[in-house]
């Protein structure tokens, strides 16, 4: 599992391992508890990765995950591959959460 080598603060710097290795590091640029991170991805040159807690259309208890990867300037590699392991964690995430509900 991913893991950061610190609490996320608003504008302070993070570094972040994903599941398959993969160090990120960046800043912290919107920080909001319980809903919203957007962190600046220096390993994608100039991008970001936005993580948003979204209210259920379907059921107002329930909350939906979304994450999304943004660059610009110069494509890099990792880009496509980051998209790939953050669809695969949303995977396990929506596994976990699904099996914790039925337990």
């Amino acid at each position: 599992s991913g893991e950061t080598s610190v609490g996320l603060q608003l504008g302070r710097p993070y570094q972040w391992t994903l599941h398959s290795g993969t160090q990120l590091t960046g800043r912290v640029l919107a920080l909001v508890p319980g809903r919203d991170v957007a962190l600046s991805c220096d390993n994608l040159g100039e991008g970001v990765i936005v993580f948003r807690s979204i209210p259920s259309p379907h059921d107002a208890g329930v909350r939906m995950i979304a994450a999304s990867v943004s660059q610009w300037g110069r494509p890099t590699r990792l880009a496509s591959r980051l998209i790939e392991q953050l669809d695969a964690a949303l995977g396990r995430l929506a596994n976990v959460s699904a099996s914790v509900g039925s337990a």
